[in-house]
């Protein structure tokens, strides 16, 4: 069983269907790989001051992080050499002069996501803040339950209308 999750066909060679792949994508603020503590491996972290940092409709340029199997899909040599490199999602019609342009800023270790039923699967990260739909919350240490309903209490008087979920 796979959870629900967003992914596009992907390739390093613009316009060579063939060498597509299918890679999952996260739209995640640029705190989310610090506030996780998942490891970099190469480059740096997505920026708020950096402008393709964050993904913007009318921009078709946007900064990404990727993990070690998407690096090993894409072909390239090493994390570094990943770094700097552009990798397109393969479309469904001729237009490619609108397709997104994804370069590559940041390699991040291969996290388990979709939980321990699910094998690694590679990933791009990036930010787009007007196109959040979920929130995401890491809680460490003492007093859980108590912070838990804390987060509760206040998710009921923002989004009423919508029961909070999670494995708490």
């Amino acid at each position: 069983f796979e959870q629900s999750n967003s992914s596009i066909m992907a390739t390093a060679d613009r316009g060579n269907e063939a060498a597509g792949f299918a890679i999952n994508q996260m739209r995640a603020d640029h705190d989310f790989i610090k506030t996780y503590d998942i490891p970099m491996l190469a480059g740096r972290q997505l920026d708020r001051n950096i402008a393709n940092d964050s993904y913007l409709k009318d921009v078709n340029v946007v900064n990404v992080l990727i993990n070690e199997l998407a690096v090993e899909k894409f072909g390239f040599a090493s994390n570094q050499d990943a770094l700097g490199k552009n990798f397109y999602q393969v479309e469904n019609d001729e237009d490619d002069e609108e397709s997104i342009v994804y370069t590559v800023v940041g390699i991040i270790a291969n996290q388990n996501i979709l939980g321990a039923m699910n094998s690694i699967k590679p990933w791009i990260f990036y930010a787009s803040p007007k196109g959040y739909r979920r929130a995401s919350i890491r809680l460490t240490g003492d007093n859980m339950k108590s912070t838990v309903e804390d987060i509760e209490r206040v998710w009921n008087k923002i989004v009423p209308d919508y029961p909070m979920q999670g494995a708490y």
